[in-house]
């Protein structure tokens, strides 16, 4: 369920029996690693969703459409819908796409205040149609009734070294290889534990490790 999946409480006017499924074939995860003919793929399969969505928003001009598909929201662009685009990468080329898009959304939602004003300088975006909503975390769920020196006891860690704790996942994405080689730099009692997955994405950067003659990161 996507309620316990990202931990939102179901109410009786947003619970499970509301989510609507299109049945849609996957051509992109076998197709990701294709180049151009994975392009390709990928559009055929929005356009096959925007149909389908474009059905079912037939005769509902209020209802609207919040995405950060950005070829989805292209696509129905024709549509009288409002549409609310979250924007996670920056983008750096295909301006005159992202004009055309910008145009048509009624809100983009980004991530820190410098892509709003971003989005203001370059696509001349109103501010008032910007929404900065910073990622975050839910530090409860890290919360444990074990004491730091008991954990630290229980795991075999030191009691007098600083740890640099990354929890998460190992894509280049998400900035891990950086924390990688900037481990090097870190002075003497200072220790960085890396926890996460997937195990592929996390064996490879085990393997770029090994490869950087890295040792001062842990792996977990």
């Amino acid at each position: 369920s996507p309620f316990l999946y990202y931990g939102i409480k179901e109410t009786p006017q947003f619970n499970s029996s509301s989510i609507v499924e299109f049945a849609c074939p996957d051509l992109i995860s076998p197709t990701r690693f294709l180049g151009p003919l994975g392009l390709l793929f990928g559009f055929v399969q929005n356009a096959l969703y925007a149909r389908k969505l474009s059905t079912y928003l037939h005769g509902k001009p209020d209802a609207v459409v919040f995405s950060r598909e950005h070829m989805l929201l292209y696509l129905l662009r024709g549509l009288s819908n409002a549409f609310v685009y979250e924007m996670h990468d920056f983008p750096e080329r295909r301006r005159g796409f992202y004009f055309t898009l910008f145009a048509r959304v009624k809100k983009i939602v980004v991530t820190n205040e410098w892509k709003a004003a971003e989005i203001k300088k370059i696509f001349l975006v109103d501010e008032k149609n910007i929404f900065v909503a910073p990622n975050a975390v839910d530090a409860g769920m890290f919360a444990h009734p074990v004491s730091m020196h008991e954990a630290r006891k229980q795991l075999g860690l030191a009691q007098d070294t600083k740890i640099v704790l990354y929890t998460g996942g190992f894509a280049a994405w998400k900035g891990v290889y950086v924390l990688g080689a900037a481990a090097q730099e870190l002075p003497s009692g200072v220790e960085v534990h890396m926890v996460g997955g997937p195990d592929n994405e996390r064996k490879k950067f085990e393997q770029w490790l090994a490869q950087e003659h890295i040792q001062r990161v842990n792996t977990h």
